[in-house]
């Protein structure tokens, strides 16, 4: 699992400025198959799925070197667009503003007991919480 957290360091949130996501089966450059004289992936493109959490969307791959992306997923590696602001603290996203992101799974239909031989593997399954008025404060305490 990868998670991406605020520290409890800020009080008294209005948390009506925070949004819960849960976004399902994101594809990161699924491959086609796997070569049968060597077991490597086949048929992947090598590019990230960029992904904004301002508004929920992908980013298109031409945009790869602007700031309108937040997270990007390929394969098994995630990257991060603006940096992590410390130890314990929010995803500083490209807008300003702070997310969290919990990843929930890496196959396709989140199976409850995944088969990495059987189960279609780059398909995240991840929930985050998005907070639009700048606080680094993402707890709904």
């Amino acid at each position: 699992m990868f998670l991406i957290s605020c520290d409890k360091t800020e009080n008294n949130v209005d948390t009506s400025t925070l949004r819960t996501v849960t976004i399902k089966d994101l594809a990161a450059d699924p491959t086609t198959g796997f070569d049968p004289n060597n077991g490597m992936p086949i048929g992947d493109t090598k590019r990230f799925t960029f992904f904004r959490f301002s508004d929920s969307s992908i980013v298109a791959n031409t945009d790869s070197a602007t700031t309108t992306w937040d997270i990007g997923f390929r394969a098994s590696t995630i990257i991060v667009n603006s940096g992590i602001s410390g130890p314990g603290s929010a995803a500083k996203c490209s807008d300003g503003k702070y997310a969290k992101i919990e990843l929930l799974s890496y196959y396709k239909g989140s199976p409850v007991a995944p088969d990495a031989f059987k189960d279609q593997a780059r398909y995240y399954t991840f929930r985050y919480v998005y907070q639009s008025n700048g606080s680094k404060n993402l707890n709904k305490e």
